[in-house]
């Protein structure tokens, strides 16, 4: 069979590659073109299937490391000297570090050309730190436009739990914890390349229960308990590595807290300060300064986990004496009281926080025992989560970031 051909659609994309084959037997789970690393993809603008004189099928997959092997274009059934052309608007878009496979069945006389490119991909939870049956260093990543398992990507410089934790734009932080004593330490670790975290600066009050907070260009860390409950709240530069400053109060010291974000503000949510607490924080990014109370939670309660879309801040399940599967959120537009707005799949506490565009996530905690459970709920409708994937180690008290 002489192969087809015809020109494809060059993408505007300096990184540009073309695949382009012929096979004259069936094909099982050929690998056609590589994985390209851990945060980069795969992305197919065009694609060109052309059989020769058996009539049979040809289908791509993916092959995820560690994952499970997913359909990238589906089952195509050709007769004989039949041609299949698929130029796309919106490029495949295929698992970070998942390699392309070829699958043929019957047909064993048949050509392909791909046109595609590799990219670097952003949208990634993680989860860092906590408690197993002792302290934990663990950095877990999972994939937000996957539900998937989370994989180990790295550790903390010291092991520790009730720790919070802080996003910039291209880096996660951990800050204070508790590691047999309590800890001032904060932690960088990159998105762009998985490894092991490295010790950037101090915490003012070393401290554990805390709650974190991310403008585009500082990380905050809240509340906690150094001996007794805090009200310090402390500022790090994303831009510069180094000791943080404390630059305000919240109005009223406690632990064990939740941290959110949005663009102009901080707010830190719930926890625990002789009773379980129900007050909504805000402080403001732009000028350094003391907290004000703007609302309540719909249930106080404390080790709880924070989340935030555009538009809002959730404050996620949590201990009321007694596990909390509830999700509650607050407007950033207007102060006033939370309303529940749904459930998590597993009521529990000690559990972490990641956002990313359109969901939030809950990962880890306690239900009794220690939960890996990954749940993610829409910003977009209000309703209970679904478990979208677990974590490598199931611990409590754990920190949580995200890159997007």
């Amino acid at each position: 069979m002489a192969q087809y051909t015809q020109s494809v659609q060059q993408e505007l994309h300096s990184g540009s590659q073309y695949f382009t084959a012929y096979y004259s037997a069936v094909q099982t789970d050929t690998e056609i073109i590589a994985a390209p690393g851990s945060k980069s993809s795969i992305y197919i603008s065009d694609v060109i299937l052309s059989n020769g004189d058996t009539a049979g099928k040809i289908w791509l997959t993916e092959a995820p490391s560690g994952g499970t092997a997913l359909t990238v274009l589906s089952l195509q059934n050709y007769g004989i000297n039949t041609i299949g052309v698929y130029n796309f608007s919106s490029p495949l878009f295929i698992t970070p570090n998942a390699a392309l496979e070829l699958n043929s069945g019957t047909t064993d006389d048949f050509s392909v050309t791909i046109n595609y490119y590799i990219d670097e991909v952003k949208g990634f939870g993680y989860t860092s730190g906590g408690y197993i049956a002792s302290n934990s260093n663990t950095i877990d990543e999972n994939f937000f436009a996957s539900d998937s398992n989370s994989t180990d990507v790295g550790n903390l410089t010291v092991a520790r739990y009730a720790v919070a934790g802080q996003s910039s734009a291209v880096s996660g932080y951990t800050s204070g914890g508790y590691s047999g004593g309590n800890s001032n330490v904060v932690d960088k670790f990159s998105f762009s390349s998985d490894g092991d975290s490295t010790d950037v600066g101090n915490l003012t009050v070393a401290r554990y229960a805390v709650a974190g907070q991310s403008s585009a260009v500082s990380g905050y860390t809240s509340g906690g308990l150094d001996g007794v409950a805090t009200n310090v709240v402390d500022k790090f530069s994303f831009s510069s590595d180094g000791d943080s400053t404390d630059v305000g109060n919240l109005t009223v010291a406690r632990y064990s807290v939740a941290g959110q974000s949005s663009a102009v503000s901080g707010y830190t949510s719930g926890g625990y300060s002789g009773g379980n607490s129900n007050v909504v924080d805000k402080f403001s990014f732009s000028s350094d300064g003391d907290s004000t109370d703007v609302g309540n939670l719909t249930v106080a309660r404390y080790d709880v986990a924070g989340q935030s879309s555009a538009v809002s801040g959730y404050t996620s399940g949590g201990s009321t004496g007694g596990n909390s599967n509830v999700v509650d959120k607050f407007s950033f537009s207007s102060d006033g009281d939370s309303t529940d707005v749904g459930n998590l799949t597993v009521a529990r506490y000690g559990l972490a926080g990641q956002s990313s565009a359109v969901s939030g996530y809950s990962s880890g905690g306690n239900s009794g025992s220690n939960s890996n459970v990954i749940d993610k709920s829409s910003f977009s409708s209000d309703g209970n989560s679904t478990d979208c994937g677990d974590l490598t180690v199931a611990r409590r008290l754990v920190a949580g970031q995200q890159s997007n």
